[in-house]
Parts: C-alpha cells; sequence; structure tokens
C-alpha cells in the first residue's frame, strides 16, 4: 500500500484469505453513533488447500473521529497464511490506503517485515499529523435514494426523484463535478440514467443534488 488498482479507500487491520464456512469465525460491530465504531472479529479461520481447518485470527478495527486516529489490536493468532501448501506464496497485508490508491501507509506485506509480525497484544495506532502540506480532494457519497441508503419500494407508475447527498472529505476545495445515477433492472439493462453537475464544496460542506424524475414501469429495479 498504496496502490491504485482496486479496491482502494482501504483499512485493512489483517488482509488476508479469511474464512467463515468453517462454522466458527464471528465479526461483531458496536457504534454510539457519535464518534466511535469497532469491529471486533473473533477466531476466524484461515482459508486453506482440502479440507485443513487451521488458522485463527483474533482483531479489532477502532475508529475515533475525536482524533480522526484509526486503530488495530490484535488477539491470539494461529496461522501466517501460508494456505497449508508451499506452492504458493504467503498473502496478507496490513496497513491503509486513501480512496484513489494513491497514498498510504503499509505495516506489513506478506508477513514481511518480520519485526512487525500480528500477534497477541499488539495495537497499531494511525493518527494524523497537527499540520500538512498535502492537498486533499475527496468528495463522498453521504446518503443516496433514501434515508440511510436503504432499500425501499415505489409502486409501479409512481413518480419517484432520486437524489444524492454528497460531502467534500478532503482539505482543498472541490472545483465543479458531476455526479451520475443509473437504474438498472435486473438482470438486463439500464431504464435511467442521470447527473447532476454541482458548484464548488469547501471542505466538511455538504450539499443535497436531485436528480430528474423517474416513473417505474415495470418491477425489480436496482
Amino acid at each position: 500500500m498504496p496502490n491504485s488498482y482496486e479496491p482502494n479507500d482501504v483499512l485493512a487491520p489483517l488482509g488476508g484469505y479469511l474464512n467463515f464456512a468453517l462454522g466458527r469465525g464471528q465479526v461483531f460491530y458496536y457504534t454510539n453513533n457519535q464518534d466511535s465504531l469497532i469491529v471486533s472479529f473473533i477466531d476466524v479461520p484461515e482459508w486453506h488447500y482440502g479440507t485443513d481447518t487451521a488458522g485463527s485470527h483474533t482483531f479489532q478495527l477502532i475508529l475515533y473521529k475525536g482524533d480522526s486516529s484509526i486503530t488495530f489490536q490484535y488477539g491470539p493468532q494461529r496461522g501466517e497464511f501460508d494456505y497449508g501448501s508451499n506452492m504458493v506464496p504467503t498473502t496478507n497485508a496490513i496497513g491503509i490506503e486513501n480512496a484513489t490508491g494513491t497514498i498510504g501507509l503499509q505495516y506489513l506485506l506478506n508477513n514481511t517485515p518480520p519485526e512487525n509480525m500480528y500477534e497477541d497484544s499488539l495495537a497499531i495506532l494511525f493518527y494524523p499529523p497537527d499540520t500538512t502540506y498535502l492537498q486533499i480532494t475527496d468528495i463522498m457519497v453521504v446518503e443516496a435514494a433514501t434515508e440511510g441508503s436503504h432499500g425501499f419500494i415505489i409502486a409501479v407508475r409512481d413518480t419517484f426523484t432520486p437524489y444524492v447527498i454528497v460531502r467534500n472529505c478532503g482539505n482543498e476545495d472541490a472545483g465543479s463535478y458531476t455526479a451520475y445515477l443509473k437504474i438498472k433492472k435486473l438482470p438486463g439493462a439500464y431504464v435511467y440514467s442521470d447527473s447532476a453537475l454541482d458548484s464548488p464544496l469547501a471542505p466538511a460542506e455538504e450539499e443535497t443534488l436531485y436528480f430528474s424524475p423517474w416513473i417505474p414501469r415495470g418491477c425489480i429495479y436496482l
């Protein structure tokens, strides 16, 4: 990391082939809906060749809005992502990367360097500097189509006006930009496509953009 190949915008406390299909391994999350999010991976196996179920990894991701910090914490670890075969190279990563894959911090890649290996009671803290000369333009989607971007149902021939809420998460004024919205009839082609052009957006500022109305003529859209 960084790497411009997708996926980008990555937080990888322990990126590797984890396997939840073996009857164990759990993921939990907690948020106070204000400034904290904790995601906990408990006793998650690695993927292995054959029926091998070796490997167990317990770790946490903690996001705290108060100081914009990112914390990775580690519990008991067993296995090194070698997939039960010396014919396949070890593949794992610990680090963070921005939305475009051009800026990132890599802590570990394929168990290298060995002194950075994940282990029980390890904690890694990423925090922003007090000042920076780095100029970042980053517009994100806060909400699309419905409150919380949840699924929704509309009646055939009712009029629906799509919208999107965007936020400038960078530290630079964003110039004019274009938002796109498409609606697809499963499993076929797109039945609606529109775009909205907005004016400059200051850092931390949000804007709601509305698209042209749409009237569904059939069922099963995405």
